[in-house]
């Protein structure tokens, strides 16, 4: 695992930057070794709620697109059993419903595995935050190479082949939090994001690059 320290400004184009890499070196791998198409490459971009993890994985999207590298998103937030609301009255009176076991992870795994065998287009959940929400839609993989992963437990999912973790000071993840006003911001939230964050220091491990914007 390697750490690397950047500017916040910077994230997008420094994530950019390691998947590329990563890209020409299954190139070179495949080039040398078999004339099979290249899989998709599957990238996790995870980190502690309101880090960056979304505005990231679109511009990250953006800067692949400008160099002739087509991506899709595929959001860990509508893969939750629950809608955000019922969830959270869940969490608050369910000892130990937090974090991964939140999230129908058998689902998003199949899903990514699926997009690395060379479907075009894939079924995947949505959930709506206001309408407290889900359907179905069809996520377009057909031209695609490569699937961005974003989600605050991401770098536990098995079928990716480029983990990334965004890593930034608690205090700071706390402010963009009640500024985004998702969830409600009391004593409960507090402790939930605490423990959120533990959960991402022992996921930790599982990442190949742990970055840390200022």
């Amino acid at each position: 695992k390697e750490v690397i320290q950047c500017e916040y400004k910077d994230l997008g184009e420094v994530c950019t930057k390691l998947i590329v890499s990563e890209l020409k070196r299954r190139q070179r791998t495949v080039f040398n070794f078999s004339k099979k198409a290249l899989p998709r490459l599957r990238v996790a971009i995870g980190g502690d709620p309101a880090s960056g993890k979304t505005t990231v994985s679109s511009l990250v999207q953006e800067s692949l697109k400008e160099q002739g590298v087509e991506s899709v998103v595929i959001s860990v937030d509508n893969y939750y059993y629950l809608t955000p609301k019922v969830n959270w009255e869940f969490r608050k009176r369910t000892k130990g419903w937090l974090g991964p076991i939140e999230i129908n992870l058998s689902l998003l795994e199949q899903h990514l595995k699926a997009s690395a065998n060379g479907l075009t287009a894939i079924k995947v959940p949505v959930i709506l935050f206001e309408e407290e929400s889900v359907f179905d839609t069809v996520l377009n993989l057909k031209g695609k190479d490569v699937v961005l992963v974003e989600g605050t437990h991401s770098v536990a999912l098995e079928n990716v082949d480029l983990r990334l973790q965004i890593e930034k000071p608690f205090p700071e993840n706390l402010e963009n939090y009640k500024k985004r006003g998702r969830e409600p911001f009391d004593g409960d939230g507090l402790e939930f994001l605490r423990k959120e964050s533990e959960i991402l220091q022992m996921l930790k491990a599982r990442a190949d690059y742990v970055l840390k914007p200022s």
